[in-house]
């Protein structure tokens, strides 16, 4: 497979399996491999940042979709509670949730033909979500998460938007009318690898994914205390 735009500059097979990493397609052993290179290749990185890119602009070729006005209450309450809904999250913007995220893989499967992957089997359920920016005015951010269940791998890549300077971005789990979990600060650039803790359950669709901008090393306080600045709704692949 090769880049359809032709934006890609590495050579065939790095391409394919940078788009294949950028997927979350690799298997366990290719993966590891394949994150061992990124620590000492700059040009894989490169690529790997092309694909994001690329995959990223098919969003925009997709119809646009505003969800009813409950749903963005639902997120509000289940983000923060009733009671300080209004005051932290008035603004959050309407975002296209499950539809859009699972007709963008339907699209990219078809586009880039790798629809079939033989070897590339994930030992248990494949959950992914696309967060798209709570207030593109405010901050545009916007980042693509795959988590395999069966490994306990979640991997996070950053799309477009960066911290300011002396903040970091941080990543949640909601679920149902549970209160938000950290599951970490995320890196300025590339993509983010991260185990999946044991305390969390693994049936994760219909859930949330949020990212707060927090002071420098993440929240202090157990729960998000700056702006969201991306939301995604979790779907099964």
């Amino acid at each position: 497979m090769t880049d359809p735009e032709n934006t890609s500059g590495g050579t065939a097979p790095d391409s394919v399996l940078a788009a294949e990493y950028v997927l979350g397609l690799l298997g366990p052993e290719e993966l590891e491999v394949f994150e061992a290179r990124l620590d000492t290749e700059e040009d894989l990185v490169i690529e790997v940042a092309r694909w994001a890119d690329h995959f990223a602009a098919m969003v925009d070729r997709l119809p646009e979709a505003t969800p009813a006005g409950r749903v963005k209450r639902a997120i509000d309450t289940r983000l923060f509670g009733e009671d300080e809904r209004k005051s932290l999250f008035g603004w959050l913007w309407p975002y296209a949730l499950g539809g859009i995220a699972a007709a963008m893989l339907a699209f990219v499967a078809i586009d880039t033909g790798l629809v079939e992957m033989p070897g590339q089997l994930a030992d248990g359920p494949v959950y992914r979500a696309d967060l798209e920016p709570a207030d593109p005015v405010a901050a545009n951010v916007s980042l693509s998460a795959v988590f395999d269940a069966g490994r306990g791998v979640l991997e996070v890549a950053q799309v477009q938007g960066l911290a300011p300077d002396g903040r970091d971005h941080e990543l949640w789990l909601i679920v149902g009318e549970n209160a938000p979990v950290s599951l970490g600060v995320l890196p300025d650039d590339g993509v983010a690898v991260i185990s999946w803790p044991d305390a969390l359950p693994r049936d994760v669709d219909g859930a949330l994914f949020a990212v707060s901008e927090e002071p420098d090393g993440g929240s202090q306080t157990g729960a998000p205390t700056g702006p969201i600045r991306a939301v995604g709704s979790i779907t099964l692949s």
